[in-house]
């Protein structure tokens, strides 16, 4: 029964038998068709059949047809659906890491921001100026450099800060050039050089003359000094040393050499520096 329809379906190449007993009839409609066997009715009967019968099937062809054009449509729903699933998501993942790219870039970017700023700061510091004359000491001279500074020590001072004297009687002590002959060996505090302080009967700068005279002996008051013999009761020695400009008589009577004068040490408005 469809919609209230009755409809009559033999299985292949089977019938529909109708069957009553002894005395009883087939009514259609109005009709007996027991009583009509070969009436015209009976045919329209049939041809009623046979049309309800290629409904039947045409229906089943039209419902067959319209699953298959609903089952396409609903795949190719499907399809589109899953093709705008997995464009969403490359497109949720492709600004994701966009994201990311851009933090990282924005955060590279701060970090040399601030390393240039501070480069530049450097580069605008100059810091002999920061620690003025304690940077560099003993009359050292500071040269900036970037991001510190280095001192050009005098040869006779060393270290960072040129504080340091060097220590020339240790480093002559022995040789040809330090004090012979026992003479006790004193650096110069500010100035280079040292100073020999001669043991009894020894001259000269180094302590290396035996004689006090002027006589052969050509350095005996220093090479920026001048012997000239003399014969003063005063002196104690046989000679006396004339020192040219820029140098003084040492401060051993026994042995008066030509030392040099330490002019920074004289109230020199520059000294230290």
């Amino acid at each position: 029964m469809v919609d209230g329809n009755i409809y009559f379906v033999a299985g292949f190449e089977r019938n529909i038998s109708f069957i009553v007993s002894s005395g009883s009839n087939i009514q259609f409609g109005n009709t007996n068709i027991m009583n009509l066997p070969n009436s015209t009715e009976v045919a329209a009967v049939r041809n009623l059949l046979l049309n309800a019968q290629e409904r039947m099937l045409g229906f089943e062809t039209t419902l067959q047809t319209s699953n298959l054009e609903w089952q396409s449509k609903i795949n190719d729903l499907l399809q589109k659906h899953s093709l705008l699933t997995k464009q969403i998501s490359a497109q949720v993942n492709d600004t994701y890491q966009r994201t990311r790219t851009n933090r990282r870039a924005r955060l590279l970017i701060l970090k040399l921001t601030k390393q240039i700023e501070r480069l530049f700061k450097l580069m605008a510091t100059d810091e002999c100026l920061i620690g003025g004359a304690d940077n560099c000491k003993n009359g050292g001279t500071c040269i900036d450099g970037f991001g510190k500074f280095q001192c050009l020590c005098p040869a006779h001072f060393q270290g960072k800060h040129c504080e340091i004297r060097v220590d020339e009687c240790a480093i002559y002590s022995g040789t040809a050039i330090g004090c012979q002959n026992g003479a006790k060996c004193t650096n110069n505090p500010k100035i280079s050089g040292f100073t020999c302080n001669c043991t009894s009967g020894w001259h000269g700068l180094l302590c290396e003359h035996k004689e006090n005279t002027c006589d052969g002996v050509d350095d005996i008051c220093g090479t920026n000094g001048h012997c000239i013999p003399s014969r003063s009761s005063q002196s104690a020695i046989g000679y006396r040393c004339i020192c040219e400009p820029g140098f003084k008589q040492g401060g051993d009577p026994s042995n008066p050499i030509c030392v040099d004068i330490d002019e920074c040490a004289l109230n020199n408005p520059c000294y230290p520096g």
